[in-house]
């Protein structure tokens, strides 16, 4: 009886797993939320609670899902291994560690990647003395946050402004009030999943194209009679080169400008998100893939902007740093390449990611290549 009592499991020890597991919870949703807060206030945004809520427990059940895949696993290399030899807690270590490293790993990055903090706009074009007016778009039922810019003179061309992930509308607030200063007509919008639009989860471009479909209609709308230039940065970049091959002939852009976009996703994801795993970067890459498609319902590593660039016969400038760590140059290159005749580069010595648009030349460069007449296009 004695001997019974002493080896079953007091309530404070069956209890020990779960204190754990809402102690991870608690202190990783608590890191999520101070994140967040610290990205609104970087950026001047503001952080709502109500996506602080959905936020933390989306986290909390991560954390509580990956916890009991964890037990789990012990558990069953314990009964698979039987007797503890040094061996087979060595192999029982392994086992657990694969399946943190391959399959819990990918799942957390693919998690921030395609479920980005959603940081709402906290400012308009009004604190830069600019004219606006706020209009809504909408592409696959979701509504989508947009400003409209009018310039001076209505015959000018219209420019459809696409950020980068994480960001919103007004993070490029600048890039707007240089455009409007040249007299050109501006769309600028938040993609679902950002900013003050519908949406919690974000494809690297892929869904996102039909956000720029929907500006380009607005823009066609309020300006019939414009020509209609597009200027991508980053992972938005994508986005407006999908968007461009889909829309029908007559009704695309006239020229485009890619800020820092990247040619394949598989090469940019190895490149910079996944380096450090190694060897096993591919394999985590493959696992990744599988757990964004099941986040979005569309697989990214088909997303290869340079096979929709081929399909193109726009003028395109592209503008990247040649010390851009996050998405290499050589991306650019290979944009260049596809682009061929129609492409011309911008290599901006030492600038990093994004870090063009501070380049003294940058509001002369996008001028020059809007502003070039068409028989003198690249």
């Amino acid at each position: 009886m004695s001997a019974s009592l002493e080896s079953a499991p007091s309530s404070g020890q069956s209890a020990g797993p779960w204190k754990s597991i809402l102690l991870s919870m608690l202190v990783l949703a608590t890191v999520f939320a101070v994140r967040g807060h610290l990205l609104a206030w970087l950026v001047g945004g503001r952080y709502r609670w109500t996506t602080l809520v959905v936020d933390c427990v989306v986290l909390a059940l991560v954390i509580l899902a990956l916890r009991l895949l964890d037990l789990g696993v012990k558990r069953w290399t314990r009964r698979w291994l039987g007797e503890a030899t040094r061996a087979r807690r060595a192999l029982g270590v392994a086992v657990s560690w694969s399946v943190v490293f391959l399959i819990a790993a990918p799942f957390l990055i693919a998690l921030v990647q395609f479920h980005p903090q959603k940081i709402a706009c906290g400012g308009t074009p009004a604190a830069l003395g600019l004219p606006y007016e706020e209009v809504t778009l909408a592409a696959d039922g979701l509504q989508l946050a947009a400003w409209h810019l009018p310039a001076a003179a209505p015959e000018r061309p219209v420019v459809v402004v696409c950020h980068g992930l994480g960001a919103n509308k007004q993070n490029f607030l600048p890039v707007a009030q240089l455009l409007h200063g040249l007299d050109y007509h501006v769309i600028i919008f938040d993609f679902r999943g950002h900013g003050d639009s519908d949406g919690r989860t974000f494809s690297f471009g892929v869904r996102e194209s039909a956000d720029v479909r929907a500006a380009v209609e607005q823009a066609r709308a309020l300006h019939p009679a414009s020509k209609m230039y597009g200027l991508g940065y980053s992972v938005g970049g994508s986005a407006l080169l999908k968007a461009a091959a889909e829309l029908p002939d007559g009704q695309g852009f006239d020229r485009l400008v890619l800020d820092s976009t990247f040619a394949r996703a598989e090469d940019v994801a190895l490149h910079s998100m996944l380096w450090f795993f190694g060897p096993v970067k591919r394999p985590v890459w493959f696992v990744g893939r599988c757990w964004g498609q099941v986040f979005t319902g569309v697989d990214v590593g088909t997303h290869n902007p340079e096979d929709y660039l081929a399909q193109l016969t726009c003028p395109v400038l592209l503008i990247h740093g040649d010390a851009d760590d996050m998405i290499p140059p050589s991306q650019a290159a290979r944009l260049q390449t596809t682009a061929g005749r129609h492409g011309q580069l911008w290599l901006v010595a030492d600038a990093g990611h994004l870090q063009p648009m501070g380049h003294p030349a940058y509001r002369e460069r996008l001028q020059q290549f809007f502003d070039q007449n068409e028989k003198n296009a690249p």
